[in-house]
């Protein structure tokens, strides 16, 4: 993360802790996700921001079920909600560093800056995961 990023949102520490890794394991598995999700957005033909963030809900979904983070039923989703906003907060402060050089689908389809990115979570629906996704890059990380 960059200096700025870092002091705001921290390492990834605590979430790799809570995962049962290690920062290094948790780093190297957000990096492939991020280009998981590159690769899936660079083969939609017309990506809006719906499937875009479908898309990375099923990778942390994913990630999280193979680490044993439950979050199949509503009773599983509710009570790792958080977990699953902050991973995806990490993939997205990731990407928005790499530049449209690593990621030119993602920066394509609107994931190219915290601020923009932020701004496009405003006009998904309140109550889902982005909003959760959004506060916590608001408030600069102190949820994390």
């Amino acid at each position: 993360m960059t200096d700025d990023l870092a002091k705001k949102f921290g390492p990834t520490n605590r979430l790799a802790k809570e995962l049962g890794t290690t920062k290094t394991v948790l780093d190297s598995d957000i990096n492939d996700m991020a280009w998981t999700w590159e690769f899936l957005v660079a083969s939609m033909d017309h990506p809006s921001m719906k499937p875009v963030l479908d898309s990375l809900r099923a990778i942390c979904r994913s990630y999280l079920r193979g680490r044993d983070v439950r979050c199949g039923n509503l009773q599983g989703f509710e009570r790792n909600r958080t977990t699953l906003a902050v991973l995806s907060c990490y993939i997205i402060i990731h990407i928005c560093e790499g530049g449209k050089i690593l990621y030119e689908a993602l920066h394509e389809a609107g994931v190219d800056s915290l601020e923009n990115f932020s701004d496009r979570l405003k006009v998904m629906r309140r109550g889902t995961i982005w909003q959760q996704v959004d506060e916590i890059l608001h408030q600069g990380g102190e949820s994390v």
